[in-house]
């Protein structure tokens, strides 16, 4: 049955944030967001979010989404990916495009999850353990989380941050993302106290941000972190760097991951053709 979108709205909101974070070379005061609302002639509305990390999301839904979608079948998601890709492929490669499309797309997924009338999590489920005569009430079996846990913040110490990753680790956490520090003295009492008291059972991840331009620069700042073992070092240099990141996993002693603002297949695909990374 067609079912056509009737409407595709979006809007835009920005949150203050307390303090200031600093995440590599980045100051972050606010966090701003994009929502959609897809609405389909049947009166089925799918909606999403994403953050904007201070682009116009919006104007590219708006400019470019919209009139690519409204009047056609909300019914097949995926053809509607490649009907938007296809209309702004000289602009939509890669990037603020492919953010905006993506949007779309988490709502246009809504939309057929409510149309099958099951959770959205069941619906893109592959799994071979879900049986089809579950329940579409059913909760979702526990998988492993990441948290982050802590960013830097002009007005904390070291220490107390360290006992925020703590307070994580105890609740059960086992994957612990951390913010990079600029300074490498605070960076290391940070990680020298978390280390006194993690569980074994649990790792931290350092997420750099892009903070470094050379895999040399990773290497010297690093060494000054102390010996604590790393589940992986995150986005230390841009990704498209496949050379350095080459470089990098061959010297560095922790596994190295990358890909956390990465849209291009290609540079993927160049970066696990070379051997370039961990995760």
């Amino acid at each position: 049955m067609i079912d056509p979108i009737a409407s595709l709205d979006v809007a835009t909101v920005r949150l203050d944030l307390p303090a200031p974070l600093r995440l590599g070379p980045i100051e972050i005061a606010s966090r701003e967001y994009a929502a959609v609302r897809v609405t389909t002639a049947s009166g089925l509305v799918g909606s999403a979010y994403c953050l904007t990390r201070d682009a116009p999301v919006d104007a590219c839904v708006t400019r470019l989404v919209v009139p690519a979608l409204v009047g056609t079948d909300s019914a097949a998601p995926e053809a509607a990916w490649h009907r938007a890709s296809r209309a702004t492929v000289l602009v939509g490669r890669v990037g603020l495009v492919l953010r905006a499309l993506g949007l779309v797309d988490i709502a246009l997924w809504d939309v057929a999850a409510q149309r099958a009338r099951v959770p959205l999590w069941r619906l893109l489920s592959d799994s071979p353990t879900d049986s089809p005569t579950d329940s579409p009430t059913d909760s979702p079996k526990p998988v492993p989380a990441m948290i982050v846990a802590a960013y830097p913040l002009a007005d904390r110490s070291p220490e107390s941050l360290a006992d925020d990753v703590l307070r994580h680790a105890e609740a059960g956490y086992r994957l612990l993302k951390v913010a990079r520090d600029p300074d490498p003295a605070r960076m290391r009492r940070l990680l020298d106290r978390v280390a006194s008291k993690l569980p074994t059972a649990a790792s931290i991840v350092v997420d750099a941000g892009f903070g470094w331009e050379a895999p040399s620069a990773v290497l010297a700042e690093v060494s000054k972190w102390g010996g604590m073992p790393l589940a992986w070092l995150e986005d230390p240099l841009v990704p498209e760097d496949v050379e350095g990141y080459v470089d990098l996993r061959r010297q560095a002693e922790c596994p190295i991951g990358v890909g956390d603002e990465l849209s291009s297949q290609a540079s993927y695909r160049a970066l696990a053709a070379a051997d370039a990374l961990d995760v």
